[in-house]
C-alpha cells in the first residue's frame, strides 16, 4: 500500500470540498496534525476514520486505500495486488535480516575460532631434561611451559662414583638468553625442587625465552672442597600441541620414534658406560 498516494488522494478530496485541515479534523473528529500526517504519507487513518472519510468525500474505502477513483472491480484487484506486494516485500525484508544475522554470527564465530587457534596453537610444550658432570648426573628433569604458567623440576642428582650428595654445597640453575646474559632460575643446595612461575609476572623464567632455555640451560655445582662442576643440560622436546587433528590411537611413525629414542637415550647410554667404567676401576 502506497501511503504517499493515499495521502495525496485525501489532500485532493479535501481541496475539492474546499476544506482546511482544521475543518476536516473537526468533522471526524481528530487533530489537525493527524490530517497533516495522512496527507504527507506518514500515517494511515484507522478503519473507523476511513469509514467517516468515505462518507465525507463520497468515495469508497477501497478507493481511499487505492489512492484514486476506480471501479469496484478494479479496486478489489488493485488492493489484492498491493497486499500481495506488501506481503512479498515484508517477506523479503525478513529474509534479508535473517541472512545478514546468520552471516554476522557465522563471521563472529569464525573470527573467534581463528583467534583462539592462533593464540593457543603450539603454546603447550613439555621437555625432558638430562645432563652429566664429573661426579653427578640427572636424567629425570622435566619442564612444562605454557603462556599462562610453567613448571620446572630438574630432579635428583645421582652420584657417578658413589660421591655423597652431602658434599654438594650449592647448586645454581641458569640459562644464557639471546642477549648473551646469564639469568639464574634458582640457587639452592638441592635440585629436587619444583618451580612454578607465572608468565609475565614475577617470573623466574619467561615463556618468550624458552628457546634460550632449550639451547643454553646449565647447572653449576659447588662442592664443600671448593671444586666446581658446570654442566650443559640437554633439553629435549617431548610434546607440543601442534596437531590440528589427533587421535588417542594414533601411532607414531617408526622413524620419528627411533629418532626421539636416540635423542633421549644418548645421555643414558653415556651414563651407563661411565658407571661401568667406574665399577671396573674399583674392582
Amino acid at each position: 500500500m502506497n501511503l504517499n498516494k493515499v495521502g495525496k488522494f485525501i489532500l485532493e478530496l479535501r481541496n475539492e470540498k474546499s476544506l482546511s485541515q482544521k475543518e476536516l479534523a473537526n468533522m471526524i473528529p481528530v487533530t489537525r496534525e493527524a490530517v497533516s500526517k495522512w496527507e504527507n504519507g506518514k500515517s494511515l487513518p484507522d478503519s473507523s476514520t476511513l469509514l467517516i472519510l468515505s462518507k465525507i468525500f463520497n468515495v469508497t474505502i477501497d478507493e481511499l486505500l487505492c489512492g484514486e477513483r476506480t471501479t469496484e472491480k478494479d479496486n478489489m484487484k488493485k488492493i489484492t495486488l498491493e497486499l500481495v506486494d506488501e506481503y512479498n516485500l515484508k517477506k523479503k525484508k525478513i529474509k534479508n535480516i535473517l541472512t545478514t544475522s546468520i552471516f554476522s554470527i557465522t563471521l563472529l564465530i569464525i573470527c573467534f575460532l581463528t583467534y583462539y587457534f592462533i593464540s593457543s596453537y603450539n603454546t603447550i610444550k613439555v621437555y625432558k631434561i638430562e645432563g652429566q658432570g664429573e661426579e653427578f648426573y640427572t636424567n629425570n628433569g622435566i619442564l612444562i611451559a605454557t603462556k599462562q604458567k610453567s613448571y620446572l623440576r630438574l630432579g635428583k642428582l645421582e652420584s657417578i662414583n658413589n660421591k655423597s650428595i652431602n658434599k654438594i654445597e650449592n647448586v645454581k640453575l641458569y640459562y644464557i638468553n639471546n642477549k648473551n646474559k646469564k639469568k639464574t632460575i634458582y640457587e639452592d643446595n638441592s635440585t629436587d625442587i619444583l618451580i612454578s612461575t607465572f608468565y609475565g609476572y614475577d617470573e623466574y623464567f619467561s615463556y618468550d625465552e624458552l628457546t634460550s632455555i632449550e639451547k643454553e640451560l646449565y647447572i653449576e655445582i659447588k662442592y664443600d672442597d671448593g671444586q666446581e662442576d658446570t654442566v650443559h643440560l640437554n633439553v629435549v622436546k617431548d610434546f607440543s600441541n601442534n596437531l590440528i587433528f589427533y587421535s588417542r590411537d594414533e601411532k607414531i611413525s617408526t622413524n620419528n620414534n627411533n629418532e626421539n629414542q636416540h635423542k633421549e637415550s644418548d645421555f643414558s647410554k653415556k651414563t651407563i658406560s661411565n658407571l661401568k667404567q667406574k665399577g671396573n676401576e674399583i674392582n
